[in-house]
């Protein structure tokens, strides 16, 4: 019994040698398809295994002899394959970049046009009317004070990374700096909206970090 990598990049089986033998005549697997035995972990050309290299037609086995269609190269995606494969987390680390741009700029101005007198509708008690003023002063000092200011240049910057990173692993440019914005997607300091950037970030590293995504960057 034998597990087969799809044309899909997915895994299939376990499949008897008399399946993998129609699939051969067929033109879906070839000597280049991967395979491993039921009991092993370690994939390998069909070609390699004596038992299926048998079920092969004979040009497909003669040396600078045209592969047979069938599977791709699992180490290498076409361009299109590529394209489409990190648009997805691209996208996303470019929307969410935009979204905490606007999320900050906008808890900012808020909080300025705040900054000295505090006036909302009052809810009838005094006591809660005072602690939610004091809570709210305390919002605004800490996010216009010194370290407030401080956070919101890294937000801002690690924002602006993000962004470019997006747009440039989108073209499968600096594979890089699509690492570094993934990071900055993720780590909690880098984002004033950590819950929705962060699964993106998970989403595009875990996209980059495939190998055949890896040598499809320029």
């Amino acid at each position: 019994m034998y597990r087969i990598i799809g044309a899909d990049h997915k895994e299939y089986g376990p499949s008897t040698v008399e399946e993998l033998g129609q699939w051969i005549a067929q033109g879906r697997l070839n000597a280049q398809s991967l395979v491993r035995p039921e009991n092993s972990t370690q994939w390998q050309p069909l070609a390699s295994v004596p038992e299926l290299a048998a079920l092969l037609p004979p040009e497909a086995l003669a040396p600078g002899g045209p592969a047979p269609f069938g599977l791709p190269d699992r180490s290498r995606l076409t361009d299109d394959q590529a394209l489409r494969t990190v648009k997805g987390p691209a996208i996303g680390l470019m929307v969410v970049a935009v979204f905490d741009v606007v999320f900050y700029v906008g808890l900012l101005a808020i909080f300025w046009s705040f900054r000295d007198s505090l006036k909302f509708p009052p809810t009838g008690d005094p006591e809660a009317d005072r602690r939610l003023a004091e809570l709210m002063q305390m919002s605004a000092q800490g996010l216009l004070g010194v370290w407030g200011m401080v956070r919101g240049v890294l937000y801002l910057a690690t924002s602006i990374v993000t962004f470019i990173a997006g747009w440039k692993m989108k073209s499968l440019e600096s594979y890089v700096l699509a690492l570094v914005g993934a990071a900055c997607a993720i780590l909690p300091f880098c984002s004033p909206c950590c819950c929705l950037s962060l699964p993106v970030g998970i989403w595009a590293l875990v996209v980059l970090l495939k190998a055949d995504v890896k040598s499809s960057f320029h």
